[in-house]
């Protein structure tokens, strides 16, 4: 059985990623907004430059400043003196110097909560339902930094997060859209309320007020206590850590904790993305995953073709397939150990299928006799894979565990064997 057949198509077509860049000292985007920005940037150029262009911009701004009045009724500083001084407190916190409006969506069916409609010139936020009835003054405070936080995001950086996310939504709109993209648009509207909820902390200094916030959004409860929820939070995730399955915003548990781990000095960013994107899964994968699992496949195979009797016609044809125009590195320097954890950050899917390749160059040579396997076994114990790739390796060649194990010791001897041989 190939895995070749087995690994995701859209492993095949990964392109070139930039890798996910370092927290900047500043508050500022998420390694992932960053990453994807950056991929969008220079693999998508031509959509990129039309979602960046002023005369898109100005077109959606027209239109969405239409529909806001034709829905909301806007309230004004005379009617709401303390909204707008938190919400002035709020746009200070977060640096950003422009004006603010608040607007009453109309309709009493709305459940209580708040949206930024972003333009590029004024922080327009819509409250909904009786959301200023709900929140004291400090989670009113949370939630006007968590909306405005937005805003921050989308003009960061000259306006890329912003570029990302509209091209990431027309996308996942079009009929066919590649289900890369598609996960890509959505784990980027994850990662994007969490830096919202990372603004509201900074804007407020109060984990507990932000987490309250958004506990009572949730909920509609008028009373509640963060420091309880985050008790919850910690039994559920006990039992489950795949991630967020949310499709615009992560579960409520999720983000609460994710608020628990920002609000550590420092702040403990990549704990809090891996929360959200849980482990990567070969049959669900972002633009970032293909990058990773493909970076990861190729390194392996170099791995594997150090030895001269594995650089034969049959695996110098199976390695093109993998990835055309291969050619073995010239002085391989694969880090074995630094291999092992990465792929211990992978989904059990992305192990099945890293053994799978391992099998595929095992098996492809009839010359080899058991040295390819044999190498194959040592490799895969080097490199963390031993158990799912020996358990593979008894059911698809009908071998018992005791000759594997036979082979595995005598390893060294068949692959010096083989070498000579060839």
């Amino acid at each position: 059985m190939s895995a070749m057949d087995k690994a995701s198509a859209a492993l095949q077509s990964a392109a070139d990623l930039p890798p996910p860049e370092a927290m900047p000292a500043r508050f500022g985007a998420l390694p992932y907004h960053v990453a994807v920005a950056g991929h969008l940037r220079t693999g998508e150029a031509a959509l990129w430059s039309w979602f960046e262009s002023d005369q898109f911009s100005k077109r959606y701004s027209e239109m969405v400043k239409l529909e806001l009045l034709k829905s909301t009724y806007r309230l004004t500083r005379a009617d709401q003196p303390g909204l707008y001084a938190q919400a002035d407190v709020a746009l200070n916190a977060l640096g950003l110097d422009l004006p603010v409006t608040v607007y009453q969506r109309q309709g009493g069916g709305d459940g209580a909560n708040a949206a930024l409609i972003f333009l590029p010139d004024e922080a327009a936020i819509m409250l909904m339902g009786n959301i200023a009835e709900l929140l004291s003054e400090g989670e009113t405070l949370a939630l006007l930094g968590h909306e405005l936080a937005h805003h921050r995001l989308y003009t960061l950086d000259g306006g890329q997060y912003f570029t990302a996310a509209r091209l990431l939504d027309w996308c996942a709109e079009q009929p066919g859209c590649d289900a890369a993209f598609r996960e890509t648009d959505r784990l980027y509207q994850l990662h994007t309320e969490i830096f919202a909820d990372m603004g509201a902390l900074h804007v407020t200094s109060d984990r507990d007020a932000v987490i309250a916030s958004l506990i009572k959004v949730s909920t509609g409860l008028r009373s509640v206590t963060a420091r309880s929820y985050l008790e919850q939070t910690s039994e559920i995730l006990e039992g489950d850590k795949a991630g967020s399955e949310g499709v615009t915003h992560p579960e409520l548990y999720i983000r609460a904790k994710a608020l628990d781990l920002l609000a550590a000095d420092p702040p403990r960013i990549g704990e809090t993305e891996a929360l959200v994107r849980g482990k990567i899964e070969a049959g669900r994968l972002d633009i970032l995953g293909q990058h990773k699992l493909s970076t990861l496949s190729r390194e392996l195979v170099d791995c594997l073709m150090v030895h001269p009797f594995m650089r034969g016609e049959y695996a110098a044809n199976l390695a093109e397939r993998y990835f055309p125009g291969y050619r073995p590195a010239a002085v391989p320097s694969a880090d074995h150990a630094a291999m092992a954890v990465e792929i211990a950050g992978l989904a059990k899917s992305c192990h099945d299928y890293l053994a799978f390749l391992l099998l595929d160059f095992a098996t492809v040579d009839p010359d080899h006799g058991e040295a390819g396997l044999a190498w194959t076994l040592d490799l895969a114990d080097r490199i963390g894979l031993f158990t799912v790739y020996e358990a593979l390796a008894r059911k698809e060649l009908k071998r018992k565990k005791e000759d594997l194990t036979k082979l595995r010791r005598g390893a060294a001897e068949k692959i010096e064997k083989a070498n000579h041989a060839a």
